[in-house]
C-alpha cells in the first residue's frame, strides 16, 4: 500500500510488484483487503502517525502470507545535533554506552 500514486506506479513498473494506491486507513482496517494476502509490507516512517500504532501492526500481521515480512521504520532522535554533541561528549570523558532497542514481538 502506498499513499503517493506516482511512488505506487513506480514501484509496480520499475519492480513488477502489485502495489495498492490507498492509505493504510479505515478501508484496510475494516477488512475490505484480503488476510494471507501479501508478502511483505514495509511501514517506513507511517507508525508514528496512526492513532493506534497496535492495532495496525496486528492488521498487517493479519494481511501477511505465512512466512511474510513486515518491515518497521520509525524516525530515530539519534541523528539530532543534540544526540550527536551528547554522544561525542560521552567519548571524550570515556563514558559512551551503547544502546540495544529490542526487536517488536507480535
Amino acid at each position: 500500500m502506498e499513499i503517493s500514486r506516482f511512488a505506487s506506479d513506480y514501484g509496480t513498473k520499475k519492480y513488477g510488484i502489485e502495489i495498492i494506491n490507498i492509505p493504510f486507513d479505515a478501508r484496510v482496517l475494516d477488512g475490505s483487503l484480503p488476510e494471507n494476502h501479501f508478502d511483505g509490507i514495509l511501514m517506513g516512517d507511517v507508525l508514528e502517525h496512526l492513532t493506534d500504532p497496535k492495532e495496525a501492526l496486528m492488521v498487517a500481521s493479519r494481511l501477511l502470507k505465512k512466512g511474510g515480512k513486515l518491515i518497521v521504520h520509525v524516525p530515530g532522535t539519534l541523528n539530532l545535533l543534540s544526540s550527536r554533541l551528547a554522544f561525542l561528549s560521552y567519548r571524550i570523558l570515556g563514558t559512551q554506552n551503547t544502546m540495544h532497542i529490542p526487536p517488536l514481538t507480535i
